[in-house]
């Protein structure tokens, strides 16, 4: 009795998946590009997480290297690089605003000035 509940659990799953599958694997070409897109699926915050930590190791080993300035280079970025680096310093800089909005209420609730 399980091995047929197992087995049809197994048949079930197959015809599920089969149609996502064969329509990322004609769109992406292949096996792996339906596991790609079906990764992407599952896991859509994963591919900018990677692409935060290529940036920061980046930063850290110097690859990205600063002008006579001290400014950053961005010259070697890709375009997306160069996109998902502007998105995350706009994140940075609404976060830090909700903390020092945060704060400075905070500190008006307690009579306190800066």
């Amino acid at each position: 009795m399980r091995a047929l509940s197992l087995a049809t659990m197994a048949v079930g799953s197959v015809l599920v998946l089969s149609s996502p599958v064969a329509t990322a694997q004609q769109d992406q070409g292949g096996v792996g590009g339906a596991i790609d897109t079906l990764n992407r699926a599952l896991n859509p915050e994963q591919q900018r997480d990677q692409r935060r930590v290529r940036q920061d190791e980046r930063a850290r080993s110097g690859s990205s290297a600063r002008d006579d300035r001290g400014e950053p280079s961005y010259r070697r970025y890709s375009d997306q690089d160069l996109r998902d680096e502007a998105y995350r310093l706009e994140d940075e800089a609404r976060q830090i605003d909700r903390e020092r909005r945060a704060v400075e209420d905070e500190m008006r609730d307690r009579g306190m000035r800066r």
